[in-house]
């Protein structure tokens, strides 16, 4: 018996560090278990991390998306602004060009009258100048003939 006892406790002692072996094995594992499941939370935090930033950035873009199509419409709107300002420009400088030419037209005919006016002045102050001279013409011939009627009637 006791050496089936001593064989029992051999099995006992044999099957403990064998226990035991396998105790480090899982403690072992366990460590690594841990590691992994902490480097595991890392990555999962990490991807959260990633997930919220994506998700920002998709939100910025958004926001970018909609500025732009502000600006877009903004531009078309100043696009049509400035188009109809530069048909406006385009409008006044033709009338204005008409009014122009309609003016140097104006001018033109004011200066040939003013030549015209001053041709007549020339004429009217040259015939004026004539009559003056022959009024006083006349009114010497009136003088000679009243004098020698006055000389007529005196020797009578």
């Amino acid at each position: 018996d006791k050496v089936y006892i001593k064989k029992l406790e051999n099995g006992v002692e044999t099957q403990r560090s064998m226990l035991e072996a396998k105790d480090g094995e899982i403690a072992s594992i366990t460590t690594k278990i841990e590691q992994q499941q902490s480097m595991l939370q890392s990555k999962e935090e990490e991807i959260q991390t990633l997930r919220n930033n994506l998700q920002h950035q998709r939100e910025e873009n958004k926001q970018a998306k909609n500025k732009i199509t502000v600006y877009e419409s903004q531009v078309t709107q100043l696009t049509d602004e400035v188009s109809k300002i530069e048909n406006t420009i385009t409008s006044v400088e033709q009338t204005s060009s008409l009014h122009e030419k309609s003016a140097q037209k104006n001018e033109s005919e004011l200066i040939r009258q003013i030549e015209e006016w001053k041709e007549e002045k020339k004429m009217y102050e040259e015939e004026r100048n004539s009559l003056r001279k022959l009024t006083s013409l006349g009114i010497k011939r009136v003088g000679r003939g009243v004098r020698s009627l006055v000389s007529r009637v005196r020797r009578k």
